[in-house]
């Protein structure tokens, strides 16, 4: 598994290959798959998932989070998490600006941050 941070602005957003098992922002065993919304009592205190609230985040929902830390994680292929570890993506201050200038709707940090 590889995993880099991936904003700037957010410390504790990252990208990786796949769902970590600790989290690496707070070294606990409690990263979840993440849901938003308004859950059910039950899935309110069961703790099966990380509950992202009404908003998703932006430019897309995380994949995963931690039920300790809130902590974010986004799936992306190999290569995408390679640029960020390598230095060669650029994690961008004002996404929605970012959007904007390349006309991408929904995208994935793929779109934008990483120049093949």
């Amino acid at each position: 598994m590889k995993i880099a941070r991936c904003t700037q602005s957010q410390e504790h957003w990252y990208v990786t290959t796949r769902k970590p098992t600790i989290c690496p922002n707070c070294g606990e065993k409690s990263v979840r798959k993440s849901i938003f919304g308004y859950p059910s009592p039950e899935l309110f205190y069961s703790k099966k998932y990380h509950l992202q609230g009404c908003m998703p985040d932006f430019p897309r929902p995380r994949d995963w989070g931690c039920v300790s830390c809130d902590a974010a994680f986004f799936k992306e292929k190999e290569a995408v998490v390679d640029c960020f570890l390598e230095g060669t993506a650029e994690p961008f201050e004002d996404m929605e600006e970012v959007m904007d200038k390349y006309q991408i709707k929904n995208g994935r940090f793929t779109d934008i941050n990483v120049a093949y």
